[in-house]
């Protein structure tokens, strides 16, 4: 009869337990977040994270899924196919305004308090921007410079040029045909008209104005494509720049065949792995009217999705923010802070300060549903009148056109 008593009382605790369990694991909120593989420590680093999140709010199940870049935009989509879209996504910010137009994307302007606005540096939230309201955040960040050889600098006793006339002849300075390229320029599609964009922001230019047009051939986009065809046929560029790439080119000044080229900071752990003994330095990309540069940024969007817990989502939004997980954040990947007070503290260093100084005026490209088409018409276009086929103002006439009839569908 004990034996029996006992034996119940242990089933009843047991099922009491199950059930408490069941019970506690069931009020738990679910975060789901889908991270972009930038390097070998990014899912050390999420999975860290992650560890500490939950500890610190036992509540909450965070699920970060770690994906690789170039699969990444297919997985979103096939998860909003299948309406099982995370409630944050890292994402390219030039993709944002499909994830918009289709109504997926979240805007978070109610929640943007004044006080966690001030914590970003000036304009990067711009980067999530559009007609006004703001889906996401910079999770990862980039700025343009100019990178020159300081060896061939001091051979040809030249300093880092400031504006279009220098630059055109401190690149006829370190040009020695056959060995060095006095710049290198990557014109291919793949680069969606980056380099032409650093000119026109240079000439006080942008891809669009205030109300939407294009503005693609004005004089100072003309002004803009025409210093990059003088630069072509003074010969002190790459012979074929419609056939290099980004990374083709940056190849070239690792190997100290280019004295001068524009890209990103993300450069910097390059040229440390590839070529340690190079010594080079870091410009602001010179400009003729306007100094401006153009900044990249990755965005954490927020989606929309069913049976979601906006307040836990916002609790690991702010936790995922704090100084020293960004701190840890860069330091594992090789970004510029997004948060003033980490751009602030790094200002000072010889290799990434230029570009952190850079931040506050910086622009974006455009966050324009059909960019992508619209930069593989700029690409063309510059092409063209490197070519020779065209005249800058016939080649970017026609390709605004091109934009207007095809793209846009604009009489």
């Amino acid at each position: 009869m004990k034996h029996e008593i006992s034996m119940r009382r242990i089933l009843i605790s047991l099922i009491v337990t199950l059930t408490c369990c069941a019970a506690f694991g069931a009020d738990k909120k679910v975060v789901k977040f889908l991270a972009a593989q930038y390097s070998t420590a990014t899912e050390p680093y999420w999975k860290e994270l992650e560890s500490a999140f939950e500890k610190e709010n036992p509540d909450i199940d965070l699920q970060i899924e770690v994906f690789y870049w170039k699969g990444l935009h297919d997985k979103i989509t096939t998860l909003i196919g299948a309406k099982e879209q995370p409630d944050l996504a890292n994402i390219g910010t030039s993709w944002l305004p499909e994830y918009v137009k289709a109504g997926i994307a979240q805007t978070i302007d109610d929640r943007l308090t004044s006080g966690m606005k001030a914590r970003f540096v000036e304009n990067l939230l711009a980067g999530a921007a559009m007609d006004g309201k703001t889906y996401g955040l910079p999770i990862a960040t980039s700025v343009r410079a100019l990178y020159y050889n300081k060896a061939l600098f001091e051979e040809a006793k030249l300093e880092a040029p400031k504006n279009w006339d220098e630059f055109k002849a401190a690149a006829k300075k370190l040009t020695k045909p056959g060995k060095v390229y006095g710049t290198a320029m990557p014109i291919h599609q793949d680069d969606q008209g980056d380099q032409f964009t650093y000119f026109l922001f240079g000439a006080g230019g942008d891809w669009f104005d205030a109300k939407g047009n294009v503005t693609l051939n004005s004089p100072e986009a003309v002004e803009a494509l025409q210093f990059m065809v003088d630069l072509y046929k003074a010969r002190v560029t790459n012979p074929e720049p419609w056939t290099n790439n980004r990374d083709e080119t940056q190849k070239l000044f690792i190997n100290g065949r280019a004295g001068m080229i524009m890209t990103g900071n993300f450069l910097v752990p390059i040229l440390a792995k590839e070529n340690d003994k190079l010594q080079y330095g870091v410009a602001p990309i010179p400009a003729n009217k306007k100094p401006g540069t153009l900044a990249i940024t990755d965005t954490m969007v927020f989606f929309n999705r069913d049976k979601q817990d906006k307040d836990a989502v916002w609790k690991f939004v702010d936790f995922m923010y704090r100084t020293e997980w960004r701190q840890k954040f860069l330091e594992a990947e090789g970004m510029l802070p997004e948060l003033s007070d980490l751009a602030k503290k790094r200002e000072s260093d010889p290799k990434t300060g230029v570009f952190i100084k850079l931040l506050p005026t910086a622009k974006f490209q455009p966050n324009h549903a059909d960019f992508v088409p619209i930069s593989q018409r700029v690409v063309k276009a510059v092409q063209l009148a490197l070519l020779g086929e065209a005249t800058p103002k016939e080649a970017l006439d026609k390709a605004v056109e091109e934009i207007n009839t095809t793209i846009l569908h604009k009489k």
